[in-house]
């Protein structure tokens, strides 16, 4: 009968810890990522391995007008890559711990990789009464970098086995649980 109970206890208590994890953990960090502190109207500079963004924030009242621009990192993109399949660039308001209090995900349409262009994004956040502490700008980005556009849907990579295995490369940054 106790080694039911100490089996018991024993779960109890893996279930509370789990519980209390959870609990501690319940939004998004940006720790991981570069940012820079909120400036309004400068233009500023975030590097990260495969893109870097050229931004500038414009607040208008209680809300954050971010337009940026994107542009590939040459030396880190495969140099078979010519088209960008899948396209999604965030934008991450935090506070100074790195706990995201306001995000935005845009999907731009499947384009050629142009290595001296940049992907547009412009958006908005609603910040709310988190206005006035000291705030973050980071940003996230998921690619799909083809060899070749895509034709008549269907997924990106190919069936059966292609000569040179590198019909596609996802890339993902972003924000993760704390």
């Amino acid at each position: 009968m106790s080694c039911k109970m100490g089996n018991f206890m024993n779960l109890r208590v893996f279930a509370l810890l789990g519980v209390l994890l959870l609990a501690g953990c319940s939004g998004l960090s940006v720790r991981h990522l570069p940012s820079n502190p909120w400036k309004n109207e400068a233009s500023q500079n975030i590097q990260m391995r495969y893109l870097a963004f050229q931004y500038q924030v414009i607040p208008v009242g209680n809300e954050l007008g971010i337009v940026a621009e994107a542009y590939p990192v040459i030396d880190k993109l495969p140099d078979w890559a010519s088209w960008y399949g899948e396209i999604m660039l965030s934008v991450y308001v935090s506070d100074e711990y790195g706990r995201v209090l306001a995000s935005k995900d845009t999907v731009l349409v499947p384009r050629p990789l142009n290595r001296e262009a940049g992907l547009p994004l412009e958006v908005s956040l609603d910040l709310g009464t988190n206005r006035h502490q000291p705030l973050s700008i980071s940003f996230g980005y998921r690619l799909v970098l083809t060899d070749t556009a895509r034709r008549g849907g269907g997924f990106w990579y190919r069936k059966g086995r292609s000569k040179n295995r590198r019909s596609a490369y996802a890339i993902r940054k972003g924000a993760g649980r704390c």
